[in-house]
């Protein structure tokens, strides 16, 4: 934007006590816009289609001030229902993505898993939070969704302390290819807690991203 003589400069000036780290706003625009009509050398006035960009720079500019007041409301709007859906959770038994199991004081535990393909052959390592592992099953090697059911047990037959473990599929290959295992971890919700303004699910120790949860059993 070109501003004519030493008057303009001057007026351009008083716009100098805005911080300089700081994009030009629309209303700062619109002041220089307005200073520089207000200042302009008579002999050689602002040229009709000068003018005329500069009004489209300033509605452009007005118009993307809006689109983007606009997506902070609407995301503003979208956390609200999301924090009220995670609430409805609450009671309700959930599957997710993790390798996390919630051993109560009895019956057993569902393992899930899924297998991208045919593998040579699978099996369930449970381990304990020193990183032992405490029990060893056998696993479908068939490629989807699968349930092993775990009685809670170690390898010596012996119930396990309650508590949070965590499991691993061990796969051998058909091929040099390896057979990578996805993970799920079945909890029940027990409450919602909040952790630098995002939701958690709480399920005893486990904390839970609401995004990892595939699916709701209940």
């Amino acid at each position: 934007m070109e501003i004519n003589g030493l008057n303009g400069a001057n007026a351009a000036s008083s716009l100098a006590g805005a911080p300089s780290n700081q994009e030009l706003g629309k209303d700062q625009f619109l002041q220089l816009l307005i200073a520089q009509l207000s200042n302009q050398n008579p002999l050689e006035p602002l040229e009709g289609a000068d003018f005329v960009a500069q009004l489209a720079t300033f509605s452009n500019l007005e118009q993307l001030t809006s689109i983007n007041d606009g997506l902070d409301s609407l995301a503003v709007a979208q956390a609200g229902v999301l924090q009220g859906q995670t609430v409805e959770l609450v009671g309700r038994t959930a599957v997710f993505e993790g390798d996390k199991i919630d051993v109560e004081a009895s019956g057993p535990v569902q393992i899930n898993y899924e297998l991208p393909r045919l593998a040579a052959r699978a099996s369930i390592e449970v381990v304990d939070d020193r990183g032992r592992t405490v029990a060893t099953m056998a696993a479908r090697n068939e490629t989807g969704m699968s349930t092993v059911e775990w009685d809670g047990l170690d390898s010596n037959g012996t119930r396990v302390p309650a508590g949070t473990y965590s499991y691993r599929v061990v796969t051998t290959s058909l091929d040099e290819e390896p057979v990578v295992a996805k993970t799920y971890a079945t909890v029940r919700i027990d409450g919602v807690t909040y952790e630098d303004g995002t939701a958690k699910l709480m399920a005893n120790d486990l904390r839970i991203d609401p995004a990892n949860i595939v699916r709701v059993l209940d």
